[in-house]
Formats: C-alpha cells, sequence, structure tokens
C-alpha cells in the first residue's frame, strides 16, 4: 500500500502499525510524526539521522495527511483507529462539534452508527430528534468524521437494534 523502500528496515514495522492500525510507535517515529524536530534528532540513532530525509519524504509523500504533522493529528489518528476497530452498525454515539466543549451543548446530537464509510474517517450515522422520542432522518443517514464522535449509550439498545434492523431490509 505504502511505498516503505526508502525507509530504514527496523522502523518500517513501527511506521506501519501505526498508519494501519494506530499502534503508538517508539519514541523517536512519535517525534518524527508530530514533527518535532529536535526531538526527532535527539532520539535519532546513526541509521535514522542519515536517513532522517526520507524519512519525512515518506511522511509527506506517503501517508495520508491527517495521521502526522503535529501532535494533534498524532492523537486524533489514534482515535481514528480506535474508533474504526471499535464502530460496527448499532454503536451509540453522541455527534459533539469542535465548538462544543460538553456533550450537554445545545448542537450535541445523539444518534447511532448505521455503516463505515469507504477509507475509514467517517461513519455514516442516524441521529435522534432534539427530544429523542424517534429519528432526525428516517431516509438516510449522515456522514461524520470519527473524530467527531464520542461512544455513549443513550438509548435502550434494543429500539436501536429494532433501528437498525428496519434500515437493513430496506436496503434489500
Amino acid at each position: 500500500m505504502y511505498n516503505h523502500s526508502k525507509l530504514p528496515e527496523y522502523i518500517r514495522g513501527g511506521v506501519q502499525r501505526y498508519i494501519e492500525e494506530g499502534i503508538p510507535p517508539g519514541d523517536f517515529l512519535k517525534a518524527v510524526i508530530c514533527n518535532n524536530l529536535k526531538e526527532s534528532f535527539a532520539r535519532a540513532d546513526e541509521i535514522n539521522i542519515n536517513k532522517m530525509f526520507d524519512i519525512v519524504e515518506f511522511f509527506y509523500n506517503e501517508v495520508p495527511g491527517r495521521c502526522w504533522g503535529s501532535e494533534f493529528n498524532y492523537k486524533q489518528w489514534l482515535n481514528i483507529c480506535y474508533l474504526r476497530k471499535t464502530l460496527k452498525p448499532g454503536t451509540q454515539i453522541i455527534y459533539q462539534p469542535k465548538h462544543a466543549k460538553t456533550l450537554d451543548h445545545p448542537d450535541c446530537e445523539k444518534g447511532f452508527v448505521t455503516s463505515i464509510a469507504p477509507g475509514g474517517l467517517s461513519a455514516f450515522c442516524r441521529y435522534w430528534n432534539y427530544d429523542g422520542s424517534d429519528l432526525r432522518t428516517k431516509a438516510n443517514s449522515e456522514a461524520t468524521w470519527l473524530n467527531d464522535l464520542i461512544i455513549e449509550n443513550t438509548h435502550p439498545q434494543k429500539k436501536v437494534d429494532e433501528w437498525i434492523k428496519k434500515i437493513n431490509e430496506e436496503k434489500k
């Protein structure tokens, strides 16, 4: 999938596990991923110092920009990978937009996942209306960035499972 050929062989596994599975790498790779030049060189061995340009070039040219470049991107990527593994149809969530600092903010919405979007950076979700008695949109699911989702049960799971069943029947 990615052209690892310019990377030192002994760091390829750590890079691949981080990008594909969200497994935190060692301190050197974390410093590179977080774009911390001082720490990158402080933690690099002689081989990595000599290959630093190739390592940075690899991240710049080969991997999703959202997974590196800052400590914020690093933490967000770990969260995305965790949610990719965890979310499945029927998982209850709360959508928390970036400006909402608490889950009781009026712009937060309760709902559930119907599927994970191709590429794995977003999920399709259905959201409950304001009083939580019924779905706000019944005709379709809404794509939502994984980083804006919090896993939280807010309704009886039986009610969610009934909706998932109904949605799946409509697809047939």
